[in-house]
């Protein structure tokens, strides 16, 4: 009888830890599982979403150096508007927009005059030659403005200015009456003690000048266009050397405030700059980024303020 209890007890006591460490067992497959999908689940959507804030992080910097680059070209082209016209009659054509329609870009011009002293043409220019001699003064002259004696002040100042650029300036012909003009390089000057002229370097002369129509200028010239993708300067006429601006722009539009409301889209040379109100210029930009095209356009609006010295 002990001895039976004594088993049936052993018996009783090996169930009971089987139960107590069956009941402290961990999960079972289908919760190892269940939690393993979950797991993978969450850990999907926060990988997803850490990619989706990459991304949109990586675009935000796209957009804001497209803008950035956008702006330092409107910075640019505003810094000359403001200059435009300085020193410069609201006849000659300081402003100029070339309209290139609804689907080409426009071009800008911009002058100012870098010398008080201008030069009239006292002996005339032909269109086709190659004279490389340009009289500002000459003997026996009837108009005071090509009289020797009224001309040595201009003569010395367009002097002291060559020299102290380096022996060659680019110099500006322009004809009032028909509104063409052309630069050349002014390497030199002559006084024979009855004339003075300057001296053009191999350069054939694209229009007629003729005395008392004709005048020469030391100018800067900006010239804005855009091209393959490229917003371009060409300075004084220098086409064979143009300055990139900034990349990356895809169109270039200017616009006109006139006074009294009106807009227009192209001011020519025969125009009166001296009516402009502000320049409205549009830049458009954009850049490739994970097989799409950003883009896009900034505004600003510029006062030539020489204006106000007319």
């Amino acid at each position: 009888m002990r001895s039976f209890a004594r088993g049936h007890l052993i018996i009783d006591d090996f169930e009971m830890a089987f139960r107590y460490r069956q009941g402290q067992s961990g999960f079972t497959i289908i919760e190892v599982l269940v939690a393993s999908v979950l797991g993978l689940m969450i850990l999907g959507i926060a990988i997803q979403s850490a990619l989706s804030n990459q991304a949109l992080f990586q675009t935000d910097v796209v957009r804001t150096r497209i803008n950035q680059n956008l702006r330092s070209g409107l910075d640019i082209i505003g810094m000359n508007i403001r200059q435009a016209g300085e020193s410069l009659p609201s006849n000659f054509p300081a402003i100029e927009i070339i309209d290139g329609g609804t689907e080409n870009p426009d071009q800008l011009v911009l002058r100012r005059n870098l010398l008080d002293e201008v030069l009239n043409v006292c002996d005339e220019v032909e269109a086709g030659t190659s004279v490389a001699s340009v009289y500002l003064a000459v003997d026996g002259a009837v108009s005071s403005g090509c009289m020797y004696a009224n001309q040595g002040t201009n003569f010395q100042s367009w002097s002291n200015y060559r020299a102290a650029a380096g022996g060659s300036v680019r110099a500006y012909i322009f004809n009032p009456t028909t509104k063409n003009g052309e630069f050349f390089d002014y390497v030199g000057e002559t006084d024979t003690g009855t004339d003075y002229f300057i001296i053009a370097d191999d350069h054939t002369w694209s229009f007629d000048y003729a005395v008392g129509s004709g005048a020469v200028y030391i100018l800067e010239e900006w010239r804005f266009s855009l091209e393959n993708g490229y917003l371009r300067l060409i300075e004084n006429g220098d086409t064979a050397n143009p300055l990139n601006v900034v990349w990356g722009v895809t169109d270039f539009q200017v616009q006109v405030l006139l006074e009294g409301g009106a807009i227009v889209t192209q001011f020519l040379p025969t125009d009166n700059w001296s009516l402009i109100e502000a320049l409205d210029i549009t830049l458009s930009g954009e850049e490739a980024f994970k097989n799409q095209r950003i883009e896009r356009t900034l505004n600003a609006r510029f006062f030539p303020r020489n204006i106000l010295s007319l």
